[in-house]
């Protein structure tokens, strides 16, 4: 017995002391800390270095939470460890942010998983990237958590700002990432700015900056990266924007893509995919280049070339790798301003192989297959021939002018479909009481005068909202929308009700649908009140805020519908409804 409480006795002292045993824990760095003796558990005296709290720290699961201030060892770990700075500050400030700015190495290498949030990583000078998160191909998957961070690659050869990749040779599956609300500049010859590998990552409301000497801001290998409401590369500077190589898909959704390739797919080391919708493509020299076995699919996105280098607005170039494909709609191809003539749309055939361009309701006009290759003849069936009608396009302002040919000629928008900038599709641009989406990546909302009903009853017409998807809050120029505004036309002066209920799901009882409950198994769509907004309108355009509150209360995420009626002394419009999804972030 005195064995076993001895026993007992040893292996407590040795959990206490050992950091490879204990439970997970908070840890603390400050530039004030100190690191002797310290275990960096007591916020009152926390260690000088993060190096040294990382050191202490379990094998899995520990926060340890970094002051503001500049820090200079690199962190190299195995652990999965959240690392929480005091902020980021900006790529080209470090006022009030943590800062890990290292000589040589990566301010992070982690290969065991973890989350970097609310902090700025400097690569070191013979560095691959600033951020070096990565899987040995084995064991369970890593997954990483990137949120509110500024990534800088150093100015040396090949040195870029992150890196997400497996150094084995295991599936995509075993490496994932979430990347939010961050920053990446790469600032080195021969440098890509992002660079993913083997890997599945998510990215939203990110900034990809290739500066002067950069090869791209992005690049997908064997694995899949889904990317929206940023974003890549720089307009008007040397490098790319986004490329998808052997093995890789690319979704690019709401984002907005430069460089003199704005979108470059080469399927030579392996099949590759790319979908862009709703988005923008800025190119010096071509839009878009999709070569060997690859296939592209676009939709209510403009690539343009600009400039006196313009050359193709996409190229599609076959070899014996395998096929080359485009399918668009509601996308505009144009080149402008080159110094010689450009061709909107090329395709080049290679043996055994072809090079194909489909498009339906899409604008392009000049188009050379004099190398082989398919293209849908410019200005047939639903598609439309001739300028597109931008604002300012030597300008680099691509939305749509009033009057633009590419207004209303969409085909039908996807549910809650929005435009680049999240406004709604399906805006009547034209004003002639039909909701049709616009060609390209700006939807155009124009200012319809209200039209007069005989029997005096008010109407609502031109209903729309500026984001169906958004957080919480005021509206206001977030990169991440929140709050939104109901936008509708009264053809007289009325009070306008909107009330709001949110989707659940229901089960069928005779003709109503009601809360499940046991024994009834047929599903349907439940709409619960949650309130109302209700504004005195004028005749003509009018527009009200909603931050996502009704009165104290705050709606949680979910999927909503909101209701318009306008009331006068005539009587009570017709409804009209619309949907929007509020999220967290």
């Amino acid at each position: 017995m005195a064995r076993a409480r001895l026993a007992c006795a040893v292996a407590a002292t040795l959990c206490l002391l050992a950091p490879g045993f204990a439970s997970a824990a908070d840890r603390f760095v400050a530039t004030t800390g100190t690191d002797v003796s310290n275990n960096c558990l007591d916020a009152a005296n926390p260690c000088a270095t993060v190096v040294q709290a990382v050191s202490m720290s379990n094998a899995s699961g520990d926060v340890i939470h970094i002051g503001p201030g500049t820090y200079t060892g690199a962190i190299n770990t195995a652990h999965s460890i959240d690392f929480e700075g005091a902020g980021a500050g900006t790529t080209t400030s470090t006022a009030g942010a943590t800062v890990i700015n290292v000589a040589a190495n990566a301010a992070f290498k982690l290969t065991g998983g973890g989350t970097l949030r609310n902090l700025q990583a400097v690569g070191g000078t013979s560095a691959d990237g600033a951020l070096e998160l990565e899987t040995p191909g084995t064991g369970p998957v890593r997954a990483y958590t990137v949120a509110n961070v500024v990534a800088i690659g150093n100015s040396c050869m090949g040195c870029a700002a992150f890196k997400l990749r497996d150094t084995g040779a295991g599936a995509p599956t075993q490496l994932t990432a979430t990347v939010t609300d961050s920053s990446f500049v790469a600032q080195g010859d021969n440098a890509g700015t992002v660079f993913t590998q083997t890997a599945n990552a998510d990215f939203a409301r990110d900034s990809l900056t290739a500066e002067a000497g950069a090869i791209g801001g992005l690049l997908v290998e064997f694995g899949t990266v889904n990317f929206s409401d940023g974003s890549i590369g720089t307009p008007g500077l040397g490098g790319g924007g986004a490329e998808v190589g052997g093995g890789g898909t690319g979704n690019f959704t709401r984002s907005r893509l430069a460089g003199f390739q704005a979108l470059y797919v080469d399927g030579g080391m392996g099949h590759a995919t790319a979908t862009v919708t709703d988005s923008v493509a800025v190119a010096t020299i071509a839009g878009a280049l999709v070569l060997n076995d690859a296939a592209v699919t676009t939709r209510g996105s403009t690539f343009v070339a600009e400039g006196t280098g313009a050359a193709l607005g996409a190229r599609l170039t076959a070899s014996t790798a395998g096929d080359a494909s485009l399918s668009s709609v509601n996308s505009i191809f144009r080149v402008h301003g080159g110094s010689v003539p450009g061709i909107d749309v090329k395709t080049v055939y290679a043996t055994g192989h072809t090079a194909t361009f489909t498009a339906g309701n899409s604008n392009y006009t000049t188009v050379d297959t004099s190398e082989g290759g398919t293209i849908t003849p410019p200005g047939s069936g639903t598609n439309v021939s001739g300028d597109p009608g931008f604002v300012n396009e030597a300008g680099g302002d691509f939305r749509l002018a009033a009057g633009s040919p590419l207004i209303d000629r969409g085909a039908d928008p996807l549910v809650a479909e929005t435009d680049v900038r999240g406004v709604t599709r399906a805006v009547d641009g034209n004003c002639d009481g039909v909701t049709v989406p616009d060609i390209g990546a700006f939807e155009f909302v124009p200012t319809c005068p209200p039209k007069a009903t005989a029997a005096g009853v008010p109407t609502l017409s031109k209903v729309h909202m500026t984001h169906t998807r958004f957080r919480v809050g005021k509206p206001g120029a977030a990169r991440a929308p929140k709050g939104t505004r109901f936008v509708y036309t009264l053809s007289a002066p009325a009070k306008v009700t909107i009330t709001i209920q949110r989707k659940t799901a229901g089960r069928k009882k005779g003709k109503r649908c009601v809360k499940p409950r046991r024994g009834l198994h047929k599903r349907c769509t439940r709409y619960v009140r949650k309130g109302a907004l209700t504004a005195q309108s004028k005749a003509g355009q009018n527009s009200v805020g909603f931050s996502g509150k009704l009165g104290r209360h705050k709606l949680s995420p979910g999927r909503y519908r909101a209701t318009l009626v306008a009331v006068d002394s005539a009587g009570k419009s017709k409804p009209r409804r619309l949907s929007f999804t509020i999220v967290r972030r």
